[in-house]
């Protein structure tokens, strides 16, 4: 009977100690994860050389040569997260030129941008943080 006592108060324990963790997680299924846009954006005769920008591991991550006047990444983050993206401009034409971009999540965002003369290269970006 003593054994029996025991058993019962051991699954007694087990039972409350499942009960207690299926508690205490989220079981709405809701992910906490955010869709984190990076954009670059460049006036006309405005090359983009390079891009790197900070991954969902918080790693960085290089683009060589990525083209075009517009440059978008999409990655998915979680909160806390620092946005950080760099580049590297040179502007081919016989003018100055204008630059800028965004680091963004919904409708908070880091943004930055300005002229570059013509001939020149130039490094640009910053970072910001999301809490």
């Amino acid at each position: 009977m003593n054994c029996i006592k025991k058993i019962g108060f051991a699954l007694l324990a087990l039972m409350m100690m499942a009960s207690t963790l299926s508690c205490g997680s989220d079981d709405s299924g809701a992910s906490s994860k955010q869709t984190l846009l990076y954009k670059i954006s460049l006036g006309q005769g405005v090359t983009l050389n390079n891009v790197n920008f900070r991954d969902a591991d918080g790693n960085f991550v290089s683009v060589l040569n990525p083209g075009g006047s517009t440059w978008t990444k999409s990655i998915e983050v979680e909160r806390p997260f620092e946005g950080t993206l760099d580049f590297n401009i040179t502007n081919t034409s016989d003018t100055p030129k204008t630059f800028e971009y965004t680091i963004s999540i919904g409708s908070e965002s880091g943004t930055g941008g300005g002229f570059i003369n013509p001939g020149v290269t130039a490094s640009q970006g910053g970072g910001f943080d999301f809490d």
